[in-house]
């Protein structure tokens, strides 16, 4: 049963029961005493999202906790997210604000992109250091045919023009979208009858974005016939989702310094799956903000096929030919180095978390070994049977420069170093090998 049948008898007026029916049997059934974590920004449809699960916590004994990130673009941020929580606490909800360890503005490429996952990922660590299993968002119907408009421009195939999924893995909890099939007019209406304000965001106004271009352009009847489209393809891709998970069990390995390795068989399998299982892999070790256009990963393949390939780079990421299948590294070039400046922890190129136990490591820089280092390291660590696409992708601690750990070669004690990719693989199926097992010195 949809959401869309559980809204009142005029197909207009959002109901907090029906939504708490719909999310209890849709999504459920929760664990006793369940916690569910909630993005609020403080716009309407988030505000929304937050009071209607507060309504389904209160009838199924549930627990939402609010969790709004200050991205420190605007002047007006902080003060915003404060004025979410007292909105929250006259509703007696739990409200939490998270602040970025890094200034968005300083990071390259799509500003909106980057926020976008400096937000999962804070709250996603959030979520996972106080044990809670679920986030929901408030995507909605029209986010949802905007972003079909946007993917179809680029070129998307079947896969991407389903476009966002109800539930979501990302490294710590699932993600949630209750709200894909509701109109944002119909939650404006109903906070305006619970009397509830709400922030009006200033960027949804911003020409300059193509999302905003694509709204004002998109009227009510394209949406709606776009979104039937997309709940036909979405159930195309779940069905193929599984049967890629299983294929990549068993024919792929990930590793924890970011590379991933695929057998000889990897490519005996039906071209759909071949081409969600590419998607995937690309999104995970490649670092794309986006996902990447339909005729580069058929181009791909099909030069996979041919058994004169030797490697190719796409969406970040290269593929390279191995005597027993394929290696898939991240395409270093791509990457910034990135300076310790006293922080504790840092992100760096949005793939691995390094936590520093020592202020040892200021001024040093984290990059990748590259081309450029493979000499030192070949020395240094003895890596005659190595193969060097694979260890030149490895993060390593530079300083005036020499390389002075690889912590995928030489742990060090001052320092963890975790493969955190914004874009996880397919879940539960495909983990990282043991931390033991590195490709590279097997």
């Amino acid at each position: 049963m949809s959401l869309a049948q559980l809204v009142s008898d005029t197909g207009q007026t959002f109901s907090p029961q029906a939504f708490s029916n719909f999310f209890q049997t849709h999504f459920g059934p929760f664990k006793p005493n369940a916690s569910i974590a909630v993005g609020v920004s403080g716009g309407a449809d988030s505000l929304a999202l937050c009071l209607a699960l507060k309504a389904w916590a209160d009838r199924h004994q549930g627990r939402i906790i609010a969790l709004t990130v200050d991205h420190g673009l605007r002047p007006e941020s902080a003060e915003e997210a404060r004025q979410v929580g007292q909105w929250l606490r006259t509703h007696h909800i739990e409200h939490h604000i998270l602040t970025l360890p890094e200034t968005l503005s300083q990071i390259p490429g799509n500003l909106q992109a980057n926020a976008r996952d400096a937000r999962y990922r804070i709250m996603d660590e959030w979520c996972a250091e106080n044990n809670i299993q679920h986030l929901a968002v408030a995507h909605q119907a029209l986010d949802q045919a905007e972003t079909y408009v946007l993917r179809k421009n680029r070129g998307s195939h079947d896969h991407g023009l389903s476009c966002m999924s109800e539930v979501r893995a990302l490294p710590h909890t699932s993600l949630i979208r209750p709200f894909l099939a509701i109109w944002p007019q119909m939650l404006k209406d109903w906070l305006s009858q619970q009397k509830q304000s709400w922030i009006e965001d200033p960027s949804n106004r911003n020409t300059d974005f193509d999302r905003i271009k694509v709204r004002q352009n998109l009227s009510r009847e394209e949406a709606e016939a776009i979104l039937t489209t997309v709940q036909e393809l979405g159930h195309k891709r779940r069905r193929h989702e599984m049967i890629t998970a299983k294929h990549l069990e068993t024919h792929a390995t990930l590793y924890p310094a970011g590379h991933l390795t695929l057998d000889k068989h990897f490519l005996q399998t039906e071209k759909d799956i071949l081409f969600l299982a590419l998607n995937q892999i690309i999104a995970t070790i490649g670092h794309t903000s986006s996902p990447v256009r339909g005729e580069e990963v058929r181009h791909l393949l099909s030069h996979m096929h041919d058994s004169s390939f030797k490697g190719h780079t796409v969406g970040g990421a290269y593929i390279v030919k191995q005597k027993d299948g394929f290696a898939v590294v991240r395409e270093t070039g791509l990457a910034q180095p990135a300076v310790i400046k006293g922080q504790k922890q840092m992100l760096y190129d949005n793939r691995f978390l390094i936590k520093f136990k020592s202020n040892m490591w200021d001024n040093h820089v984290v990059q990748y070994v590259t081309e450029k280092g493979w000499p030192q390291i070949k020395e240094k660590f003895r890596l005659e049977g190595a193969q060097k696409h694979i260890v030149c992708a490895f993060p390593a601690l530079v300083y005036l420069d020499e390389i002075v750990c690889v912590p995928h070669l030489n742990r060090n004690d001052t320092l963890t170093l975790d493969f955190k990719p914004k874009n996880a693989l397919i879940k539960p199926f495909f983990q990282p090998v043991d931390q033991k097992k590195d490709h590279c010195l097997e």
